[in-house]
């Protein structure tokens, strides 16, 4: 798939003179990418810690709560994954030319307007996944014993859908603007609190898990939202 993919853009660069560049490299620009890259970097970290601890802990509620807890992932994954990633990837070319050409208030417009649209989708999508989530689980997984236990999973991640669709909106604006570290901070901030949740109500069983998920995506939308709200374009 990599190779492939490789080969594809590869195409676009034929009759082109690549030693061309080599004029225009610049040290400045490397350390501006590092920069930009370094806290992208730790977004990452944070993300697959959140994935690590939330597994490990969900081991830790008796057999088929792992499985349960995934299963009901996937199915708001595939919502994030169709629109929310298509959406966002598609207006990252267009958010970053509104901010180089200083066309700050266009920028805001379009962040505004998708941020809402998305945020919408995602409430509407969990309303009508929670609606027919008897026949969505069947047509996922079958008949199954664990279907209860999936379906208390999958009310934590319906109500955080519509914040994590719009946090991916918000993330993207914040990139096209050259600010990684807000981003950040943001899902610093969310994973920290999420982890204190989750240990502080362990004694109450899974649930303690769906809190958990629940905190990171609503504390993370609402410090992206206060730092967008904040910042100063120029």
């Amino acid at each position: 798939g990599a190779l492939l993919s490789f080969c594809i853009q590869l195409y676009s660069l034929r009759g082109k003179k690549m030693f061309e560049v080599l004029p225009y490299f610049s040290w400045k620009d490397i350390k501006e990418l590092i920069q930009l890259g370094f806290p992208r970097t730790g977004v990452n970290v944070l993300t697959q810690s959140r994935v690590l601890f939330f597994t490990a802990l969900a081991t830790t509620f008796g057999p088929g709560a792992l499985t349960s807890y995934l299963f009901a992932q996937r199915i708001t994954d595939a919502v994030t994954q169709v629109i929310q990633q298509s959406i966002t990837t598609a207006s990252l070319p267009v958010l970053s030319r509104e901010f180089i050409e200083h066309r700050i208030d266009e920028y805001k417009n379009v962040v505004k307007r998708y941020v809402f649209l998305l945020g919408s989708i995602g409430f509407l999508a969990a309303l009508v996944i929670y609606t027919f989530q008897d026949i969505v689980i069947w047509i996922l997984y079958g008949t199954t014993e664990y279907k209860e236990l999936i379906m208390f999973f999958l009310g934590g991640f319906l109500i955080a859908l519509p914040f994590q669709m719009m946090i991916g909106f918000f993330s993207i604006s914040f990139y096209s603007a050259k600010d990684t570290k807000s981003v950040f901070y943001s899902n610093c901030i969310a994973t920290i609190l999420a982890v204190i949740v989750c240990y502080s109500m362990r004694s109450s069983g899974a649930i303690s898990l769906v809190y958990g998920v629940i905190t990171v995506y609503v504390i993370n939308f609402a410090v992206l939202a206060s730092l967008y709200s904040r910042k100063k374009f120029v």
